[in-house]
């Protein structure tokens, strides 16, 4: 019983193998291909947590980078699935946090704001992106629009934060730079994201996909409760595949 339910195992393995390679010919819009990416982002943060007034901090330029690829699902139905492995970089800048100076140590107010510090907090994330995306219409001989939708799975692998005009109670410098490995319980991250864009088959091999991308972050209120590093991307994800 063993030796059959193994053979049949194989005889469907070498018929998803033929399928899959049938989905890559010459004729496929979308093909089976692996390539680089690069994605230029505003990193939005949304948790008033990390701000002294409960306030989301300014946004700052973030980008992400790595490898892709793309594995034919549906020939027919022009649908495949992406996977995306890349380094991202975000950064959060908290502005106008007040200096406390002592005043008058005999009593009365013992402390008062005098000028204001920013704090800039820099995050680098090892990122694991699926999604599952689709050509939606021909827009040229060769250009296509597509769209998906997918998870990215975010794992903090260092954290530096840094300050700019911090007084010490007396009216002293203490400017300081901290770098952390990224271990503990605020390291982990989750979004969704979604775009919709362009795809060009340049040649038989090469192919140039471009999209608007918007990653929503799923932390810390729906999952990572405990994770107060929350903040959405909008950005552009450009990819060049080479198709095998």
């Amino acid at each position: 019983m063993k030796i059959k339910f193994i053979a049949l195992l194989f005889i469907a393995t070498c018929f998803n193998v033929h399928k899959l390679t049938a989905q890559t010919d010459s004729t496929s819009v979308i093909k089976n291909s692996i390539g680089i990416s690069l994605s230029p982002m505003l990193c939005m943060p949304i948790d008033g947590a990390i701000s002294p007034y409960s306030t989301p901090p300014p946004s700052n330029f973030s980008y992400a980078a790595g490898i892709s690829s793309n594995l034919v699902v549906s020939k027919k139905h022009k649908l495949f699935i992406g996977i995306d492995l890349t380094y991202a970089y975000c950064s959060v800048t908290q502005k106008n946090i007040p200096n406390l100076i002592t005043l008058n140590s005999f009593g009365g107010t013992a402390y008062a704001p005098r000028g204001y510090f920013s704090m800039t907090s820099k995050y680098n994330f090892i990122c694991l992106a699926p999604s599952i995306q689709k050509v939606i219409a021909k827009l040229g001989k060769k250009v296509f629009l597509f769209g998906g939708i997918g998870m990215q799975f975010n794992y903090n692998i260092a954290l530096t934060q840094s300050t700019q005009n911090h007084l010490d109670y007396s009216g002293n410098n203490i400017d300081y730079t901290t770098h952390q490995n990224g271990t503990g319980g605020n390291n982990l991250a989750l979004a969704a994201f979604a775009k919709v864009g362009v795809m060009a088959n340049l040649t038989n091999r090469l192919s140039f996909f471009a999209a608007p991308v918007f990653y929503y972050d799923l932390n810390p209120k729906i999952i990572f409760r405990h994770n107060n590093t929350e903040f959405n991307n909008l950005g552009l994800n450009l990819q060049l595949m080479y198709c095998f």
